[in-house]
């Protein structure tokens, strides 16, 4: 048994070949193929365990496709929900675009409508302030002429002289009779949101009321000449009234004829008032009244009903008062404007328009021209005199100091001592300053106008 060689086989491995104990002794070599010891090959456990396996990969593939297909589905419905949200986004972006852009298009024309409305405005008003220029202003006043003028045997005299003034006229029924009031053409809703060029008629604030002297009598004789004023006032609440009496010259020349005759028929021993003079019958119908009675007529509704009132007697001096109240009344906005301006540009007494002012930066230059030319205010001070009294005084304060020191009456000679050199060529002629124009300037500088002249106000 000692020389019988062993072969052990191996379950662990699945090879054919078998193994040899290389621990016992080498065998005599034997003449044996290596084909006849090939063994069958026997499936072993294992095997049907991989077979397993391979089902269960097998088994998982599949249920791994499921989930994948759930998987899938999955994403198509999340790709599918993300897609519908970012339609949604991106329809929600352009409707807010589309917002965007029409509030953006409704500013723009919101401020194109601003824009045109504030040259509209400006448009308006420089046509408003050229429409008062003294020059243009006549071009946009109309008369309106009572139809009652039409009675009156100088209507046609009247005519004539308005179209001499080259004033434009109308003939038109009106509350008062024989009255003249004045229409103003003026921009259509120049202060309204919608600006447009029409124009529209504003009745003045002033009338003339004519009256002949037959209807002037009849009203002083009846004590009726304060009360037919109070009812032309009532009728028209708010109107400046002028009235004007014509013809009355005549009806007191005529009764001073009449009584001149009467004396000289009395001297002479005449019987009657003997001849009658043309056009006397109209003056002898009427009621006999003096030119005191008339006065102070006129003068009660002046202090009364501040009541304006003149007397005339041709159709020349009717037409002038007419075309002296029309172009008055036109140039009055202007003057009131030019007075409001004045008003907001004065300082004490002097305008600020901007003419020969003196400008002075924030380092003091150009303070010695302006006290130079705050001394040529004076009417007796000179270029030449300002030089002098601010080579001795530079600075107003340096003047108040001088004055404060002295005595009132060395005050106003103060100044007038100082030397005035003035050279015209070769030649230098000196003089000094007066005494008049010394006082003066003490007077103002330590009055209390004298802060306001120096700016300490």
């Amino acid at each position: 048994m000692d020389n019988t060689d062993v072969i052990e086989l191996s379950s662990d491995s699945n090879d054919s070949v078998p193994f040899v104990n290389t621990n016992s002794i080498k065998p005599p070599a034997l003449d044996i193929l290596d084909d006849d010891y090939n063994f069958p090959e026997v499936p072993f456990a294992s095997e049907p365990t991989a077979a397993k396996k391979n089902t269960n990969s097998d088994l998982g593939a599949v249920f791994k496709s499921n989930s994948d297909i759930e998987t899938e589905l999955f994403k198509k419905y999340v790709s599918e929900k993300s897609t519908s949200k970012g339609t949604k986004a991106r329809e929600r972006k352009n409707v807010s675009s589309k917002n965007d852009k029409e509030l953006l298009r409704m500013e723009k024309c919101r401020k194109a409508e601003e824009a045109a409305k504030i040259k509209a405005e400006k448009a308006a008003a420089a046509a408003r302030l050229k429409s008062m220029q003294p020059g243009e202003c006549m071009n946009y006043m109309q008369v309106i002429l009572d139809l009652g003028f039409t009675n009156f045997n100088f209507f046609d005299s009247l005519i004539t002289e308005l179209q001499q003034y080259e004033l434009v006229y109308k003939l038109k029924s009106q509350i008062i009779s024989n009255s003249v009031t004045w229409t103003r053409s003026e921009q259509k809703n120049s202060n309204s949101e919608h600006i447009t060029g029409e124009n529209k008629s504003v009745e003045e604030n002033h009338i003339i009321v004519v009256w002949d002297y037959t209807e002037t009598i009849k009203k002083i004789a009846s004590d009726m000449f304060l009360t037919s004023i109070v009812s032309i006032q009532t009728s028209k609440p708010g109107k400046s009234i002028t009235l004007i009496i014509y013809g009355m010259e005549n009806y007191f020349r005529h009764h001073r004829n009449l009584k001149k005759m009467q004396v000289k028929n009395q001297c002479l021993g005449r019987v009657g008032d003997g001849k009658k003079r043309r056009g006397s019958k109209a003056f002898e119908d009427l009621p006999v009244i003096s030119r005191k009675q008339l006065e102070l007529c006129l003068t009660e509704i002046q202090l009364t009903l501040n009541c304006n009132s003149q007397l005339i007697e041709t159709p020349h001096g009717l037409g002038q008062v007419i075309g002296q109240y029309t172009k008055a009344i036109a140039e009055a906005p202007f003057k009131i404007h030019k007075k409001q301006m004045l008003q907001s540009q004065l300082d004490w007494y002097v305008a600020g328009d901007n003419k020969d002012t003196v400008k002075v930066d924030k380092d003091g230059n150009g303070l010695k021209r302006l006290w130079q030319q705050q001394l040529c205010q004076f009417n007796l001070a000179r270029l030449e005199t300002a030089e002098a009294i601010i080579s001795k005084y530079p600075t107003p304060s340096h003047l108040m100091d001088a004055y404060t020191r002295c005595t009132p009456s060395e005050g106003m000679k103060l100044l007038q001592d100082i030397p005035i050199r003035r050279t015209a060529g070769p030649i230098t002629n000196v003089r000094r300053i007066g005494p008049e124009l010394s006082k003066k300037l003490y007077l103002m500088f330590t009055s209390e106008d004298g802060d306001i002249f120096l700016g300490n106000d």
